[in-house]
């Protein structure tokens, strides 16, 4: 195995949790501009009483973890040198166990079916498109 073989494996597993990382980064980012939109007369204690906010921070649940799932498996596939159609299922996999831990801690269950709806949906589609599906 070449040198730069080894490293793009390195950068897989990176890659992956970079992926992760990313998408929790983003959504504390979405929570910070939804708490500073909430209008003055509707914050109580620091915390938003606005009747959007709920709405906005449950989308914000769902949509961040798809991101999160889109992103680790496409990132798995893209930078695997070979085996990319087992990597990104192995990396699915493990997903799918991380976000099993997640929401049964936290009992969002709806961004768990999400998540896996939306990393299946990647695997499927990134697999078909580059003739990798067996």
């Amino acid at each position: 195995m070449r040198i730069i073989e080894r490293v793009r494996w390195l950068i897989v597993a990176f890659l992956a949790v970079f992926g992760f990382y990313l998408s929790f980064i983003l959504g504390m980012a979405f929570y910070v501009v939804a708490n500073y939109m909430c209008p003055n007369n509707h914050m109580v204690s620091g915390m938003c009483t606005a009747p959007w906010h709920n709405t906005v921070m449950d989308a914000f649940l769902i949509l961040c973890p798809v991101l999160g799932a889109v992103l680790v498996v496409g990132f798995s596939f893209f930078i695997a040198p070979k085996h990319k159609a087992k990597i990104s299922k192995l990396v699915y996999l493990i997903g799918c166990g991380v976000s099993f831990y997640i929401a049964y801690m936290s009992s969002h269950w709806w961004a768990f079916l999400a998540v896996i709806v939306a990393g299946f949906m990647t695997l499927l589609l990134i697999n078909k498109q580059f003739n990798q599906l067996r």
